[in-house]
């Protein structure tokens, strides 16, 4: 199955299209009106069909259409064949090779031409044609600074589409390190967590092994808070592993981690397996970054 023409190409195409068409009646309606009953020959027709059928080609490559066209030009010239609309490939193919950034070999390439239409026009004993050189010269010009006004346009679109490009990929970039250091941050206080919990049950389990026997209320209570610790942990668990799937705007975990002002839950569950906690608070507790305060509960 033939693939598709792509947006440029369909242009391309297109533009070859309305080229020949203008080329073609523009030339005869000219040569009519100038000299009734002269009329290109079916070989003047075929080379204006052919400079605009190489348009199509004007992107891939632009300086050997403009070549391929310009010698088309001057080939039908050769043969004196009635003059009109014959230069308009040619402007078309001018402004693609210098809209392509090939402006020095365009310009060298124009006025090569240009010359050579002005001896071409004493080829048949017609004096050169010294006004329509020059006309032709100053619309080469204008053609000129067309195709360069389209060429920096075209190079500063694709600048800020690569700048676009780039800040996107530093914003994923940045996304990414952001995740890995929350990845990070999770792993340390998972450990913290695990760590402290760990201590806290082997703690109380070895109070509870050593009174089980001689004071079984107090075994009962290392128990409970054995249980209770275990609960807290498997808590503290799902709220870590939870901001895998769910953070805020800031990019923080949704549940609050433990900081000092749950010191007070620390040693209520200590002083019921009957343990000597002494704990001094300064009266105004300081504002904490979050990590220095968890770190305080975890050493507490």
């Amino acid at each position: 199955m033939p693939r598709p023409l792509s947006r440029d190409a369909a242009i391309d195409v297109l533009l070859a299209a309305m080229v020949a068409a203008v080329t073609v009646g523009g030339t005869a309606v000219i040569a009519w009106s100038s000299s009734p009953g002269r009329l290109p020959d079916w070989a003047g027709y075929l080379i204006l069909l052919g400079m605009s059928a190489l348009l199509v080609t004007r992107r891939a490559a632009p300086t050997l259409t403009m070549v391929a066209v310009l010698a088309g030009s001057l080939f039908y010239q050769a043969f004196n064949l009635p003059g009109g609309a014959f230069t308009i490939p040619p402007a078309v193919a001018f402004f693609s090779a210098v809209s392509a950034g090939r402006r020095v070999v365009a310009v060298a390439a124009m006025v090569a031409w240009t010359l050579a239409t002005f001896l071409l026009g004493g080829l048949w004993g017609r004096a050169p044609d010294v006004q329509g050189t020059v006309w032709l010269a100053t619309w080469m010009a204008v053609i000129l600074v067309g195709g360069e006004v389209s060429r920096a346009r075209r190079e500063r679109l694709r600048a800020e589409r690569e700048e676009a490009a780039q800040a996107e990929r530093a914003r994923e970039e940045e996304a990414g390190r952001r995740v890995t250091e929350e990845r990070l941050r999770i792993a340390r206080e998972l450990h913290d967590v695990l760590a402290h919990s760990i201590s806290v049950i082997n703690l109380q389990a070895g109070v509870s092994e050593h009174l089980i026997d001689r004071d079984p209320q107090q075994a009962r209570a290392a128990l409970g808070a054995i249980r209770q610790a275990s609960k807290e942990v498997l808590v503290e668990l799902r709220s870590m592993l939870g901001v895998l799937r769910a953070v805020d705007d800031d990019g923080r975990p949704l549940a609050p981690a433990p900081g000092m002002d749950r010191l007070h839950e620390l040693v209520d569950r200590a002083r019921e397996a009957r343990l000597e906690v002494s704990v001094t608070l300064p009266e105004e507790r300081p504002e904490l970054p979050g990590g220095v305060d968890l770190a305080v509960y975890r050493i507490v």
